[in-house]
Order: C-alpha cells, then structure tokens, then sequence
C-alpha cells in the first residue's frame, strides 16, 4: 500500500479492494442460487419424504418382481405386458435410461434368462433412505442374485429410479 502511495498510484489500491470486494459478493451468490436450485430440485422430486413407509414401497417392489419374473418366463414373453409394468413401476428417467443402452442381460433381473422358479424367492429389503435390495434364488445356478434399486416418488407413486 505505501509503495503504491510513494509511486503515486494509491488510488488503484482502492479499486483492487473495491473489485475484490465486488468478486466476493458475486460468488456468494452464485453460491446462494446454486444451493437455492438444489433445495428447490429435492422438494420438486420429493427424492424421498419423511412420510415414506418402506413397508409399502418393499410389497410395491414385491409387486413389481412378481409379475415381472411371471411375465418374463411365459414363452415367448409378451413384450406389450412387460412394457406396461417398467412403465407402472420405474420412473421416466429409468425407462429413457433403459431406452438408450443395449443390454445382453435383463437389469431388472441380473440375468439373460428368466424362470418362473424364481418368483417362489424373491425377498425385498430396505437398505437405508430410499435404496432397497431385491433378491432371488437362482436355483440352475445355486446362487442368489441381488439387485440393488433406488426409489423416488413420481406423480405421487413411488418408483424404480435406478438400478444397479
């Protein structure tokens, strides 16, 4: 500060703490906008409210692989069928997810092939928050397979948002 005095340039010592002054405010809100969209994002998705019984969302699940699996091992599968359920029980983002990549499995069921066998064993469980686990005996292969989900409620009705 005095050498920019002694030079006779104390009046950009000045604008510099005017302009960082300035740039602080500017990040602050941008900082304030940013987090106001991801609350506003959250209430909007309702990602997971606090009146979400798992109890519920564990039969809806239940539902889902029930008639998925039994719809998946008549031959030849009835596409239309199969199609209302991920319609009726996934999210739209899943479904255009699901739309866009090529699968050489089903991810509902971590498996190529299905069988009705299966249906007899399939077990939900709530893992924490909005993930639940689906699981299945495999018994051809004498394994359980689990799929890993998350839910979100969509229009009202909990859904498949992902699988993994």
């Amino acid at each position: 500060k005095w050498i920019l005095a002694w030079i006779g340039l104390s009046h950009i010592h000045s604008k510099l703490q005017n302009f960082k002054m300035v740039l602080k405010m500017k990040i602050k809100m941008v900082l304030a906008f940013f987090a106001a969209i991801t609350i506003v994002t959250m209430v909007c998705n309702n990602i997971y409210s606090e009146d979400a019984n798992p109890d519920i969302i564990s039969k809806m699940l239940k539902s889902f692989y029930v008639d998925y699996i039994s719809e998946c091992a008549i031959m030849p599968p009835n596409s239309e069928k199969i199609d209302s359920l991920k319609r009726k029980f996934c999210t739209k983002k899943l479904l255009d997810e699901l739309n866009t990549e090529e699968f050489d499995y089903d991810p509902f069921l971590k498996a190529q092939d299905c069988k009705k066998e299966w249906v007899q064993s399939i077990t939900i469980e709530h893992k924490e928050d909005n993930h639940f686990q689906a699981s299945y005996f495999d018994v051809y292969n004498n394994s359980n397979t689990r799929i890993l989900l998350t839910i979100l409620k969509e229009e009202g009705t909990y859904k498949i948002d992902s699988i993994y």
